[in-house]
């Protein structure tokens, strides 16, 4: 009986006596640089997609308090004494309360992204505080039914986040995600929440406020 023909595809050498390894292995060093290039293809495509989000970006407005005349500003800070300087506009914040308040007509339509630079340090020896940022905004009825009285409902903020990790200075309200974000806003504010365990009061200092679209 003739034997079965064996295909050329298949490797008919038989292993040496007590070696059961395959018969073909691949260098150690290729696969070391297999995963050095998929790592750097990752990262560069990581790059690439904050690259485009970053050129994307587009400014609506910016306020440099490190200049920006508060007599003329449509921003308004808490209290009466306020410090300008290279590093932006300062006011003393005694606990939890409204920060900077703007009152301007703004299109909800093109503003998507309210970014807040800022510093907050404990007045006493200038340490670093811990604490979190909201954004409320009212509309002209908000105002009207408010009678004179806080404007902002409680129950429509928007939590500034730290995008960048590259800058932990810099927070940022995406403002264009909240279902009730529509129509002319009247006028917004920045609110401080400071975590209980802080002994004020304390220096807030804003360098920057910018509108994206």
């Amino acid at each position: 009986m003739e034997s079965p023909e064996i295909p050329h595809s298949q490797d008919t050498t038989e292993p040496e006596a007590g070696n059961t390894a395959p018969a073909h292995r691949g260098r150690p060093e290729n696969t070391i640089f297999s995963i050095l290039l998929m790592a750097l293809l990752s990262a560069g495509a990581l790059y690439g997609v904050a690259w485009t989000i970053q050129a994307k970006e587009t400014i609506v407005n910016t306020w440099d308090f490190r200049n920006e005349s508060l007599e003329t500003s449509p921003w308004h800070f808490p209290g009466d004494e306020h410090t300008q300087n290279e590093k932006g506009t300062t006011f003393v914040l005694e606990g939890t309360g409204p920060g900077p308040e703007i009152i301007l007509p703004m299109d909800s339509d093109s503003l998507n992204q309210i970014r807040v630079t800022l510093d907050v340090t404990r007045t006493l020896d200038n340490s670093p505080v811990k604490f979190f940022l909201d954004w409320y905004w009212a509309t002209t009825d908000d105002i009207a039914a408010a009678n004179g009285i806080w404007p902002y409902n409680s129950q429509r903020g928007i939590e500034f986040l730290v995008l960048d990790r590259d800058l932990p200075n810099t927070y940022t309200a995406q403002v264009g995600r909240h279902s009730q974000w529509n129509g002319t806003i009247a006028q917004g504010v920045v609110t401080m929440r400071i975590l209980q365990d802080e002994i004020g009061p304390y220096n807030v200092c804003i360098e920057r406020i910018e509108f994206l679209e």
